[in-house]
């Protein structure tokens, strides 16, 4: 869970791959006025090709949220493990 909504494992029912969804919640991003980080974040990850950061394999949206569909790398983010150190 984050600040403007919550990250998921899905899995992809052709391939039987597992991925992670970021729910990006419309209104929470509005409020916070940060739709520029959300579509820059969105920008970066879609021509980045490192194998540190996760790829971006679809975006889309519904009523409610933006969706990032990224490979799933478990076991927490940088910071976390930053932190923890």
């Amino acid at each position: 869970k984050g600040a403007f909504g919550k990250v998921m494992a899905v899995t992809k029912k052709d391939t039987k791959k597992t991925y992670a969804v970021k729910l990006l919640n419309k209104i929470r991003v509005l409020e916070r006025q940060s739709y520029k980080s959300v579509l820059t974040e969105r920008k970066l990850l879609s021509v980045i090709d490192c194998p540190f950061v996760v790829n971006l394999r679809a975006t889309y949206q519904t009523d409610t949220d933006l969706c990032m569909v990224v490979d799933l790398m478990s076991g927490g983010d940088v910071r976390f493990h930053l932190t923890k150190e």
